[in-house]
């Protein structure tokens, strides 16, 4: 209250109301001040509801239970909801997780299917018709289902191939197929290696990987695999049809002929494909003689005299080598 106003009320004949005061922080006695003034601390932050206060001679107290404040505002209310959720996230019941429904197996038809060989512990060979969707890689290992319950079996994957040659059933049989020993159902092929020289292969019939200009397929006592040119193949339907062992014994049982000294001839390179590295190997080993350059010249500018004054046995070898990569030979 200002002084003007105390003299306003004196002179009116009012009875000056007495003033409040406050205990501030550093408990130091202030005042008087008007309800309004309190009213405004409390507004603006400068006291709070636990500060002392008395009004004259009054005791001192809180302003918070003073009877004169009734109507300001009380204590903010404390956080009820936060707690409550609080509360409710602890004891929420997890939530269930709706568990996706495994789709039922549905077995291919035949000509989905792939052939697939195995050689057992026992050195037998099986084949299994196989789902080809089914195949999972495990390690050294993969499992597929097989026909005709499409149950998973896991196969060695060094001792397992896929057959190529051999086409899916036309019908899904009812039964596993048969196992086959490595003796059964044999044939002779006759095949001519990169030397020019003959030879017979003992091999399992119908057991043939297809790689393109190549074929793999097992070969006696071992029955292991090698690897065959398909143009060096003097009887290709020998792979999948069964030859008597007539020939391999005529060749066994026949006496050795005396070789006849044959006359000498020149190998003369007529012409050469674009590919000249295989061709170039078999000329350094004909002509070791010669460098690169030279070497270069003889597979670029023809007719090239290779050498001269061989025998028809090795000039026939070199020959077939030379037109197994790609050139034009004649022997003279």
């Amino acid at each position: 209250m200002g002084f003007f106003d105390d003299l306003k009320k004196a002179i009116s004949g009012e009875v000056p109301v007495l003033g409040y005061f406050i205990i501030s922080a550093d408990n130091e006695e202030l005042g008087p001040y008007s309800k309004e003034d309190i009213v405004g601390f409390l507004g603006e932050g400068l006291i709070g509801w636990s500060t002392m206060i008395r009004r004259g001679d009054d005791d001192w107290r809180e302003i918070q239970h003073h009877p004169d404040f009734p109507s300001a505002p009380g204590p903010p209310p404390m956080p009820e909801k936060r707690a409550k959720s609080s509360k409710s996230a602890k004891h929420a019941k997890p939530r269930k997780r709706k568990q996706k429904k495994k789709k039922e197996y549905q077995a291919p038809a035949a000509n989905g299917t792939i052939v697939i060989e195995y050689l057992n512990y026992a050195g037998e060979l099986k084949q299994f018709i196989c789902d080809p969707k089914s195949i999972v890689r495990k390690g050294n290992h993969f499992s597929v289902r097989v026909a005709p319950t499409f149950k998973r079996i896991s196969l060695d994957r060094s001792k397992t191939r896929i057959l190529k040659g051999v086409p899916a059933p036309a019908v899904m049989p009812a039964e596993p197929l048969p196992v086959r020993t490595t003796t059964a159902d044999t044939s002779i092929i006759q095949y001519t290696n990169w030397e020019g020289i003959n030879k017979e292969f003992k091999i399992i019939t119908g057991v043939v990987d297809d790689k393109g200009d190549y074929v793999r397929v097992r070969v006696s006592p071992t029955f292991k695999y090698i690897t065959l040119k398909h143009t060096r193949i003097g009887n290709p339907e020998a792979l999948f049809e069964a030859t008597p062992a007539a020939s391999m014994a005529e060749s066994e049982t026949k006496p050795a002929e005396t070789p006849v000294p044959d006359s000498t001839v020149s190998i003369i390179l007529t012409n050469c494909g674009l590919a000249t590295y295989d061709a170039n190997q078999v000329l350094r080993e004909i002509r070791p003689d010669l460098g690169v350059f030279d070497l270069y010249n003889l597979v670029r500018n023809f007719p090239q005299t290779i050498v001269e004054n061989i025998s028809r046995e090795q000039a026939e070898a070199f020959k077939k080598r030379l037109e197994d990569a790609g050139c034009t030979v004649e022997l003279k």
